[in-house]
């Protein structure tokens, strides 16, 4: 067996960058950048007001005071949206709206609470500092500056940053395709009538929600039965994938092909891993794409998708990040485990006084999906140990964004 992290560096290396394509900033959310995106403009493109209130110019008003107010000329009213008509001279001064350009003479912005308005005379009440609420041209980003690196997720902020630079369809990578297989006699589809001895084929619709949860686009293979023949033909009809995912028949029992099938019309890089859930797992190449044999148990299954499968879609996909980072955490209860098998425990991360704290979901069995509907985390437990005391930090890998630490 090898290690987990041996297993990692393997499919990693595996790992081939797929096609770019163009894509509307509509549909550009969860897309990875292919190329770094540069300013075109300075943002904002000119001085603009940050209040509704007074553009002045500060040597105007630099000596009032709440007992000797500044009297000031108003000359325009500049709307957001339209640009200054006028120049401010000596003794001037010009009604601004929140976002308009700032006219030429002008330095600072009077917010319209601390003046008075006396027909076109306006009395300065109280001064603040030069350049006070002027947002300066290219304070945010300039021209020619990168804003956007490639690799990097688009976010709603990064679609907004992408509209205010006027930015329509930006280079994206596609998504790697993820042919699903479920194997086992013991299967049937959720459209169909469950018989006795038969469960539903739950795997195949967990590896398509992880796959398109970490930006590959599923492709549902179903289920194939317990034969080699079967199992070629379901791979053949996957052939135009990235990525083949097949859990079940992995193992050592009397119906298990996929080990077989891999190592007689592919390659195996690996198979057996030091780890618990999901020892069996088995990794290689099928018509010169990457190939996954998982465990059939769900949690098992769910969990070396996390840790193998994960990472390879999204560094196929482009992403610059594409390793789920782990942290610490304080146990809040002791645990134990078998010595040598590195443990990846499905637990709860909460907070206590300001402190990061996990504790096991209950039982462990690889069978238990509930287990996994109530984690958060994995308690990620080295192989040496055998047993963690409660008030010990270990590491957690997180399973979804909700818990922030």
């Amino acid at each position: 067996m090898i290690t987990v992290e041996e297993a990692i560096e393997i499919v990693l290396s595996n790992s081939k960058i797929i096609d770019i394509e163009d894509c509307p900033i509509r549909d550009a959310l969860g897309r990875i950048l292919a190329s770094s995106i540069l300013s075109p403009h300075d943002q904002p493109p000119w001085d603009n007001s940050a209040m509704d209130g007074y553009a002045v110019r500060w040597e105007d008003i630099q000596a009032g005071s709440d007992h000797n107010p500044v009297t000031l000329r108003m000359i325009e009213v500049i709307p957001a949206g339209q640009a200054p008509r006028f120049p401010l001279n000596k003794g001037e001064c010009s009604k601004i709206m929140t976002g308009a350009r700032i006219p030429t003479g002008a330095d600072t912005v009077v917010p319209v609470e601390v003046t008075n308005q006396i027909g076109e005379k306006i009395l300065i009440l109280k001064t603040g500092s030069k350049n006070d609420h002027i947002r300066l041209k290219g304070e945010d980003v300039q021209k020619g500056e990168s804003v956007l690196k490639k690799g990097k997720k688009i976010r709603p902020s990064e679609i907004s940053m992408l509209a205010s630079l006027g930015v329509l369809r930006v280079p994206v990578f596609k998504k790697p395709i993820i042919a699903v297989l479920s194997t086992g006699n013991e299967l049937t589809e959720l459209n169909e009538k469950r018989s006795e001895n038969k469960i539903f084929n739950s795997n195949g619709y967990a590896l398509c929600a992880q796959a398109e949860e970490c930006g590959g686009f599923p492709l549902d293979l179903g289920i194939a039965q317990d034969s080699k023949d079967a199992l070629l033909k379901k791979l053949q009809e996957g052939k135009s994938a990235d990525i083949l995912v097949v859990s079940g028949g992995v193992s050592m029992g009397d119906f298990d092909y996929v080990r077989e099938v891999l190592g007689a019309y592919g390659k195996i890089k690996f198979w057996r891993t030091a780890m618990r859930p999901g020892s069996p797992v088995a990794f290689g190449e099928y018509n010169g794409k990457p190939f996954f044999g998982l465990p059939g148990n769900p949690v098992s299954c769910m969990v070396t998708f996390k840790l193998f499968v994960e990472p390879l879609v999204k560094k196929m996909g482009g992403a610059s990040l594409f390793r789920t980072e782990a942290f610490p955490a304080i146990l809040d209860q002791e645990i134990h485990k078998k010595k040598g098998l590195r443990s990846f425990l499905r637990g709860v991360l909460f907070n206590d006084r300001q402190e990061i704290k996990v504790k096991l979901t209950g039982e462990q069995g690889s069978h238990l999906i509930h287990s996994m509907v109530e984690a958060n985390c994995l308690i990620d437990v080295p192989e040496e140990l055998e047993r963690v005391e409660e008030g010990k930090k270990i590491m957690v890998i997180p399973l979804d964004s909700d818990f922030s630490h």
